[in-house]
């Protein structure tokens, strides 16, 4: 079975001052998106669908696109700053961005197969591609929840030594791996004794806890149930100053609620992800990338 790729590379990296996503981590200049592309071509994905912002679409092709283009069909989707109210017809802009289902929902139209949604400044691994696989599909009915998976990594392994980071932490029934909630966790740091905090938790998280770092798998049909939750996110917060996000972890985590979305969470327990929040993780995870081309693992330069 072949998939689609949707690689959100729309965001501003505030926190880290500039364009994460074309940044260069590689020996010769690769950023952290092209490994992740260069993973997924080896494992059943026969197409990348950016997300991008339309101010930025020249560089990002000149930089990036084109060369992918050339291994793989590449498309482009563009997030605006205006969000659609649709029951009213009403569009609302403000600066502040609307977040990765309105993202998501940008690509809706390119989006005709299985697909695997991902941010476009983490390095995920060879392993989660591998270990990627949408549960069978049930039959098409209404009663049929709509079928997803996710890349679950231990929460140890998506820190940043340089300081605190958001994750969504996943909990899942024991019996049969499916999701059941995601919780939004702020301010998440390993502190001087070596346990895990966050941000009003008085118990430290457990360090193999999964964690949700954006990699997704659903199925075309969830693309209807995400426009809904997000016409219901902009009536809710039509203030044109507003700051409010809709996150595609909340809207998964409503789905599962109503009964009409099942995400299985497999677990990478191989867990090579490598990120950046801060410019100051950046020369940690050229100095990783190095070593796995080193070992053998990508070639250099990645895509000739």
């Amino acid at each position: 079975m072949a998939y689609s790729l949707v690689v959100l590379a729309a965001g501003m990296g505030s926190r880290y001052g500039g364009l994460k996503q074309l940044d260069a981590f590689g020996p010769n200049r690769e950023t952290l998106l092209e490994y992740a592309i260069y993973d997924a071509l080896q494992h059943h994905f026969d197409e990348v669908i950016f997300v991008i912002r339309r101010e930025t679409a020249e560089t990002f092709k000149t930089l990036l696109g084109d060369r992918i283009s050339l291994r793989t069909k590449v498309r482009y989707a563009f997030q605006t700053p205006t969000a659609l109210h649709r029951p009213s017809g009403q569009s609302i802009s403000r600066p502040k961005p609307w977040g990765t289902t309105h993202a998501l929902l940008a690509a809706q139209e390119l989006i005709s197969q299985n697909f695997a949604v991902i941010n476009a400044d983490d390095f995920y691994g060879s392993h989660a591609f591998a270990l990627f696989q949408l549960p069978n599909t049930l039959p098409d009915t209404v009663s049929t929840p709509v079928q997803g998976c996710m890349i679950g990594y231990p929460l140890r392994h998506v820190l940043s030594e340089h300081g605190a980071v958001s994750r969504g932490l996943c909990y899942t029934d024991e019996e049969s791996g499916y999701l059941t909630k995601i919780v939004e966790a702020t301010a998440v740091a390993r502190q001087a004794d070596g346990k895990i905090y966050a941000q009003g938790t008085a118990e430290p998280l457990l360090p193999d806890l999964p964690v949700s770092m954006n990699f997704w798998g659903f199925e075309p049909r969830v693309l209807p149930l995400f426009a809904d939750l997000f016409d219901e996110f902009v009536a809710q917060h039509s203030n044109p100053e507003g700051k409010a996000e809709c996150y595609i972890s909340s809207s998964v985590n409503e789905l599962i609620a109503r009964g009409l979305l099942s995400v299985r969470v497999l677990p990478n327990v191989a867990a090579e992800w490598l990120g950046v929040t801060y410019i100051a993780d950046k020369p940690a995870v050229a100095k990783q990338l190095q070593v796995y081309v080193a070992a053998g693992n990508y070639p250099s330069p990645l895509f000739g």
